[in-house]
């Protein structure tokens, strides 16, 4: 971090160096590559989804994009991202058996949902801890496939100030900034909650 000695502000730092391949990018180039795309791509899980120069993208690709332009790989889907050795957990939930129960005898994704939802009611929908999270790090948060790790289905950006910014916003046009308590609140309601939080820049 480096002081403006006009303003007295305090910002980060950024890289110098000749190559991607020789720094890692510095966290407000990757939220600002998200940015300028803000409301501008349409969501689609199809064989467009990496044509994010075109005007589409789902929440995964979105973020492996960004994060593209740092030469880092993040993997290709939420599924990878969540488990992925380029990142480290800063914030998690500490209990994840309604998550890793494979239905509870149950079948199919209702019965999942179910379980997560009558879990995490006892806890109000867990929040991140704000205090661990800093500007580009990535939030995951269930979906509906039991198949996939921590049974994760979406991502979000964290900007900072309690923001976080994703692609998820289907029949309109995204990704769109949200306030995260509300939004944890909301897809809580739905029977969505939020697992973790991964780190991939300045981790070393």
């Amino acid at each position: 971090y480096e002081t403006d000695e006009t303003s007295g502000v305090v910002k980060m730092k950024k890289s110098k160096c000749e190559a991607v391949a020789d720094c890692v990018m510095p966290a407000e180039d990757i939220v600002g590559k998200i940015l300028s795309v803000r409301g501008k791509l349409r969501y689609t899980q199809g064989v467009r989804r990496d044509d994010i120069e075109d005007g589409y993208a789902d929440c995964s690709s979105l973020m492996r994009w960004a994060y593209k332009g740092a030469g880092i790989d993040i993997g290709e889907d939420t599924a990878a991202q969540i488990v992925s050795r380029a990142g480290v957990d800063v914030d998690c939930v500490q209990d994840y058996r309604c998550i890793q129960i494979n239905g509870g005898g149950k079948k199919g994704t209702a019965g999942v949902r179910a379980l997560c939802r009558t879990f995490f009611r006892r806890t109000r929908f867990p929040m991140p801890d704000l205090a661990h999270l800093k500007p580009g790090d990535l939030l995951f948060f269930t979906g509906g496939d039991k198949s996939r790790p921590f049974c994760v289905g979406h991502v979000e950006m964290y900007l900072g100030g309690g923001k976080i910014i994703g692609q998820n916003d289907r029949p309109y046009r995204g990704p769109t900034v949200k306030d995260m308590k509300a939004y944890i609140d909301e897809i809580g309601q739905r029977g969505h909650f939020y697992i973790k939080t991964r780190r991939f820049i300045n981790i070393y």
